[in-house]
């Protein structure tokens, strides 16, 4: 009895999901291919008709009608058992279609069912939840029936009759006045429903009417399923003459159909109410009957066995030797490949190489000029630094020797002059006193004695106290500990320092001005700042000073980094010291 409920189950979504939607395409060709996969799924021949479905998929055409498509491959796959390709293709529905609210309820109706036929309950009956609440937006009620009833049947296939009933009965209400032929099977489910909960009072009426309905529809399977659920229920009820005469007519009919396994099962129902009867010996007759018909099934399904397993056999010797073909043209294709690929990535590594040697060569070149660069401005530097020290002692020893026995002469004639002559006399020898502060101050910009003597600091705050008696109006901070460097990059700071106070106050415009000179473990930090009106370096054109500061830094392997505004200029260098 169950298994005809099943097969009434699948016919019902069958019948349902074979609905032929009209598909219009703009080519007569492709009408006529879609026609011919059509026919070809009337004539259950299935995979000759996903075959030029998915042929169809190939052209351009419009989401609706590939959506279409897309249904009837599932659909197919569906009526072929193959679930896994099935659902594929349906959510590839889900994908390109979200407006076609009729297509929407069939899909997800059609994907419940696929999750039904793997036992995956919970899903099946998620996506029924989702098919009524599309049907119900396109008002269409047998659609919404028929997922009650398939609620109805996910239960059932559960054993939980009790919600199975509630799911059947709700899908007899809304089916009742639409369709007698769907209503038909929600009241054979019922009445089956009832039966497995042993009650087989309620179930009699609903298996009557269902058998009335499927007489007037001349439906022979759905007759047979109610002659037998009345047999069964006449059983229950011990009314064990009105059980024979149904399970006879059953008999009949199972016998025109050729359904063995339910004859079977009739068989041994018939044995076993004539044994309650006290009638052994037609009891027995039957029992022979349901022996020899199960020793029958035995051996079919035996020969089934056997036939399928040398199928299976002769399949798995053609797909091996299938197999070592493709192994031994994958081997050919992998050698060709592998060479193929030997040759591109040699080809490469020759080129990166190639690059790598000309980058290098390159670097080497730019290097080199860099380096020569650096070593003529050294030497340049170097050369400038000598003609200071001979131009610092030239005007130191000499010029300020001069300065130095003009004005004492000029003071031991201080008697020649009259009191009249006094302004005169005051005025040269504060412009000889000038002279000579001068001549020394300019000895020491070019050559600092200091710088040897006493280190960078005291070098940089005498140069200060000489500028700020210079340009009074001017503030610096300076900050430096009491340290001392190796002599060429102490006197290198001390020729960036002269540059940058120079540039300052010759361009800058800048009434602030900070220094800080510091050592942090291996490392000399150089700081300056003022506060003028900032430069563009972007558009300026960087001149000998700042061309000859950037080459001090480098000949030390240093960094210099400019921060410009017009509210200011700020410069950082730091130098590697050596450890």
């Amino acid at each position: 009895m169950r298994w005809i409920i099943n097969l009434f189950y699948i016919l019902i979504i069958f019948n349902f999901l074979c609905q032929n939607n009209t598909v219009k395409f703009k080519s007569s060709n492709l009408n006529n291919l879609y026609s011919t996969a059509l026919d070809f799924r009337k004539n259950g021949n299935f995979n000759e008709s996903n075959s030029i479905l998915k042929k169809l998929l190939n052209f351009k055409i419009d989401n609706p009608i590939k959506s279409e498509i897309y249904y009837k491959i599932a659909n197919n796959y569906y009526s072929l058992e193959k679930s896994d390709s099935s659902l594929f293709f349906l959510y590839k529905l889900l994908e390109s279609n979200k407006k076609d609210y009729k297509l929407l309820a069939k899909s997800y109706f059609l994907i419940a069912s696929n999750y039904s036929n793997i036992d995956d309950f919970e899903r099946a009956k998620q996506n029924l939840s989702k098919s009524i609440y599309y049907y119900e937006k396109n008002n269409d009620n047998i659609g919404v029936g028929q997922c009650y009833n398939n609620l109805g049947e996910l239960n059932f296939k559960q054993n939980d009759f009790t919600n199975a009933i509630s799911y059947f009965k709700k899908a007899q209400f809304i089916l009742e006045n639409s369709n007698t032929y769907n209503n038909q099977i929600v009241l054979s489910n019922i009445g089956a429903s009832y039966i497995h909960l042993e009650k087989p009072s309620l179930a009699l009426p609903y298996i009557i009417q269902a058998k009335k309905l499927a007489n007037q529809f001349n439906d022979s399977l759905g007759i047979s399923v109610a002659i037998n659920n009345l047999a069964t229920i006449y059983r229950d009820l011990n009314q064990l003459d009105s059980s024979l005469y149904y399970y006879k007519k059953a008999l009949d009919i199972v016998d025109a159909l050729g359904s063995k396994e339910e004859k079977k099962t009739i068989l041994i129902n018939l044995s076993e109410i004539y044994e309650k009867k006290r009638n052994v010996p037609i009891a027995y007759v039957y029992y022979k009957r349901y022996i020899a018909l199960k020793d029958q099934l035995f051996n079919e399904e035996k020969n089934e066995f056997i036939v399928e397993t040398q199928e299976k056999y002769q399949a798995a010797e053609r797909k091996k030797d299938l197999a070592e073909m493709k192994l031994e043209i994958q081997k050919k294709d992998a050698k060709h490949k592998q060479f193929i690929f030997s040759f591109i990535l040699i080809s490469i590594i020759t080129l990166l190489i190639f690059g790598i040697i000309l980058i290098w060569l390159r670097w080497k070149s730019i290097q080199q000029k860099n380096k020569a660069k650096i070593e003529i401005i050294t030497a340049t530097m170097h050369g400038e630094e000598n003609q200071r020290i001979k131009i610092s002692q030239e005007i130191h020893d000499d010029l300020g020797g001069i300065l130095g026995v003009c004005r004492m002469l000029f003071t031991k004639s201080k008697q020649v002059f009259t009191d009249q002559h006094k302004d005169l006399f005051n005025r040269i020898d504060a412009l000889l006193l000038q002279a000579n502060s001068r001549s020394r101050a300019i000895s020491h910009e070019l050559f600092s004695p200091t710088l040897k003597q006493f280190g960078l600091k005291s070098a940089v705050e005498e140069y200060i106290n000489n500028l700020l008696y210079l340009n009074p109006d001017l503030e610096i901070n300076f900050q430096m500990l009491d340290f001392r460097l190796e002599e060429k990059l102490e006197l290198n700071c001390f020729r960036i320092t002269q540059e940058l106070f120079t540039n300052t106050i010759k361009y800058a415009n800048a009434n602030s001005i900070s220094l800080q000179i510091e050592k942090i473990e291996n490392q000399f930090n150089f700081t300056y700042y003022d506060n003028g009106i900032g430069c563009d370096f972007s558009n300026i054109t960087k001149g000998v000073g700042l061309n000859s500061i950037e080459a001090r830094v480098k000949s030390f392997s240093g960094k210099i980094d400019y921060i410009t505004s017009n509210q200011g200029f700020k410069l950082k260098l730091t130098i590697p010291l050596k450890k």
